[in-house]
């Protein structure tokens, strides 16, 4: 068929839809007719192709690049059938203007021709939707534009529209993604640019966003019409959660373990504040882990890490004071708990720094012994450390939680200190004494007795 035919079986439908309405001559008959003339039919010919053609991106559809208008009208041939269905009614509605003075009944050949025209786009639609390949432009469609339907009031002129408009947001859609969480802790191989690495909630997170970013609305899910911001949220949470999940399962330290499971008891999409990471978290516990493991060692003289060691003093240059003497402490001591000279304990004593001064000469010192290795700690007081460390971290990473926690570890610490009173060798003792402070106040045989005195001076 050629153009012309192609444009000539146009306008015959349209009188043969006008007779059918009206009781038109046919297209042989129009040249004599003088309500109708030929020369008229070739006028609405060109005023609804122009129209047609304007109504919708179909060179989308039809790849007829660089397309004009008069070439267009050429190739009729080359529209597809609801297009030139469209158009036989655009051209019959232009036909019906002059007798609708004269003819009461006449069609509403307006909406007739916007019907038809809205199918025809809709077929365009549906053809190129199911033409597209990448995985993105075809995930985020499906949100974008759920259905076609020919009342839809807003129809996109072309899919392709609608993709540049991807495109056009994509690089900052996947820079918000990315900077929302600490991705690589769980995914390592993951990078911002290439989301083909990205784990499917990632990606589902990425498209929910950038449906946001094409403000469309979305189609009605389970009964419910969701903004889409909220649907995004919501994506990006449960992205965050089984990625914060997957992390939590690949930890194989008992104490990363146990600190997790107090400062991150669960997950939930709706938690507030959720930690970009379990490796933030544990950085956090690092940085504080020294802290809390000299807070519990000098919580208590504690009767695993007492030690005792001679610390030989000096006269104080120059001292005008009662504390002429002085020694350094033991690298290794925590907390002092008593000073000793030759004849017994002595009880005029401070610190200055990690300085020893006396009013008698320094022999030795009772004290607890820094130990660096908590897991050797007895169970009770390595659970301190545990609660102190998860108190400490839930301040900034979990601060709902941090109450809780510090409430666990002083009923922790309470029980730990009972137990560790219990375990000691004398009655005395179970007040914080040990053998070493006894033997030099004269409990056992051969020592001089001394008046007792309580411990003191906390490093």
């Amino acid at each position: 068929m050629t153009a012309t035919e192609a444009n000539l079986a146009v306008c015959q439908q349209a009188l043969y839809l006008l007779r059918q309405d009206v009781g038109l001559p046919s297209l042989a008959e129009a040249a004599t007719d003088s309500s109708l003339e030929w020369a008229k039919c070739k006028i609405a010919f060109d005023a609804a192709i122009a129209e047609v053609w304007n109504l919708h991106d179909w060179n989308a559809r039809l790849c007829l690049a660089g397309t004009s208008l008069t070439e267009a009208a050429q190739k009729v041939d080359n529209w597809t059938q609801p297009m030139r269905q469209a158009l036989a009614y655009c051209v019959a509605r232009e036909l019906a203007i002059p007798l609708a003075g004269r003819v009461e009944d006449l069609k509403n050949w307006d909406g007739l021709f916007r019907e038809k025209a809205a199918k025809a786009r809709v077929v365009a639609l549906r053809e190129e939707l199911a033409a597209v390949t990448d995985e993105l432009h075809k995930q985020t469609l499906k949100l974008v534009l759920p259905h076609f339907s020919e009342t839809d009031g807003d129809l996109p002129r072309s899919i392709k529209e609608i993709t540049d408009r991807i495109d056009a947001q994509k690089e900052s859609a996947i820079a918000e993604i990315w900077n929302a969480h600490d991705w690589q802790a769980t995914y390592p191989t993951a990078v911002a640019n290439a989301t083909t690495n990205w784990s499917a909630g990632m990606k589902d997170a990425l498209v929910h966003l950038l449906a946001e970013k094409m403000n469309m609305p979305m189609a009605r899910r389970e009964g419910e019409t969701q903004a889409v911001d909220a649907l995004y949220r919501d994506k990006l949470a449960k992205a965050r959660v089984v990625a914060l999940e997957t992390e939590r399962s690949a930890l194989s330290d008992p104490l990363a373990k146990e600190i997790v499971a107090n400062v991150l008891p669960r997950f939930s999409e709706k938690a507030d504040p959720m930690p970009r990471s379990i490796r933030s978290v544990l950085a956090r516990a690092n940085a504080l882990a020294d802290a809390a493991r000299s807070s519990v060692l000098t919580a208590q003289a504690w009767n695993f890490a007492r030690a005792e060691e001679e610390i030989p003093g000096c006269p104080v240059p120059h001292g005008e004071s009662a504390y002429r003497f002085a020694s350094e402490l033991p690298p290794s001591c925590a907390r002092l708990l008593a000073v000793y000279t030759h004849a017994g304990r002595i009880d005029q004593w401070k610190l200055l720094g990690r300085t020893i001064v006396a009013t008698m000469p320094i022999r030795s010192a009772v004290f607890v012994k820094d130990s660096k290795r908590p897991e050797k700690w007895p169970p009770l007081v390595y659970q301190c450390y545990v609660l102190r460390l998860s108190a400490d971290v839930a301040r900034t990473e979990m601060p709902p939680l941090g109450p809780d926690l510090e409430q666990k570890y002083q009923m922790a610490l309470a029980e730990a200190k009972v137990r560790d009173a219990r375990e000691s060798h004398t009655p005395d003792e179970i007040a914080g004494r040990n053998h070493y402070v006894d033997a030099m106040h004269g409990s056992l045989p051969g020592a001089p007795r001394l008046p007792r005195h309580s411990f003191h001076g906390l490093i």
